[in-house]
């Protein structure tokens, strides 16, 4: 004969839902013990991470203090650097001063430079001309000149055309 639980003909109702619901029960511890087994490796992983990580922070907080005074070494440095850049300010604004004051002596320089190459330039045309005259008013001299008197006015012209002083 087979195995037989006498049951309460009202209660069987409540004993067929119960063994139903103990298939899905089942399911469910199933699903909880691979969540359990999840977390026990997740914290595995995490204390590992801890440790490596937490210890070598020791390191990273030396590195830091390092940092902060290099910081701080580097922040007077740079007060230095201000102070000199300041200065270097102010002797760049005085040389472009100079500049400034050299380009306007420049260009007045060059006005005179041009002013004077006119007046040159006009000075040697009149040279010119006036050497044309005088040639031709030696030539224009009267044969009625005596001609020592003609020679000699002749070589004094020639020498002054020169820039000799007259003999």
């Amino acid at each position: 004969m087979g195995h037989f639980i006498p049951v309460d003909p009202f209660k069987w109702a409540e004993m067929v839902i119960a063994q139903s619901d103990l298939v899905r029960y089942k399911e469910i511890c199933d699903e909880l013990d691979a969540e359990c087994t999840r977390l026990k490796d997740e914290n595995a992983r995490l204390r590992s991470f801890c440790t490596r990580t937490i210890i070598p922070n020791i390191d990273l907080e030396k590195e830091n203090a390092r940092l902060k005074s290099e910081v701080e070494r580097l922040k007077e440095g740079n007060e230095c650097l201000d102070q000199m850049h300041e200065k270097e300010m102010a002797r760049s604004a005085f040389l472009c001063e100079q500049v400034e004051r050299l380009t306007l002596e420049n260009s007045q320089y060059e006005e005179h430079h041009k002013y004077g190459q006119n007046v040159i330039t006009s000075l040697r045309e009149e040279v010119e001309r006036l050497t044309k005259a005088g040639d031709a008013m030696v030539d224009m001299v009267d044969w009625e000149v005596p001609y020592e008197r003609r020679k000699k006015l002749e070589a004094d012209w020639n020498a002054a055309k020169e820039g000799k002083p007259s003999v």
